[in-house]
């Protein structure tokens, strides 16, 4: 798993041919419990108990919150973006070409 801020994924969709549409942080309030489990106790479970209890009450509460204000931070991002049109395909950039293209976001070839 990796996490982004939201500039580095908007950047990586850019160079990989994506237009932002939509890009904003979620899940305000699940910060400080995942920094505390997480990065204070350096906890490596799940258990899936906590699970159940963090989705039933906390992302409900976490959703009215965030359906009045976008939170400048979160424990996640959501982007929404769209192909850009004038980014060629790849069977157009590799056409006569015994070089593959790589993605470079993702790594893998076309």
């Amino acid at each position: 798993m990796r996490r982004y801020t939201k500039g580095e994924l908007e950047t990586k969709l850019r160079r990989a041919g994506f237009r932002p549409i939509v890009s904003r942080y979620f899940d305000l309030l699940g910060v400080p419990p995942w920094w505390i489990k997480y990065r204070l106790l350096k906890s490596a479970t799940m258990e899936p108990g906590a699970v159940r209890f963090y989705d039933r009450v906390h992302c409900s509460a976490a959703r009215r919150v965030e359906s009045l204000i976008h939170p400048p931070i979160g424990k996640n991002v959501i982007v929404i973006a769209e192909k850009n049109s004038r980014q060629r395909t790849c069977k157009q950039q590799t056409a006569g070409s015994s070089v593959r293209n790589v993605n470079p976001v993702l790594g893998i070839g076309c």
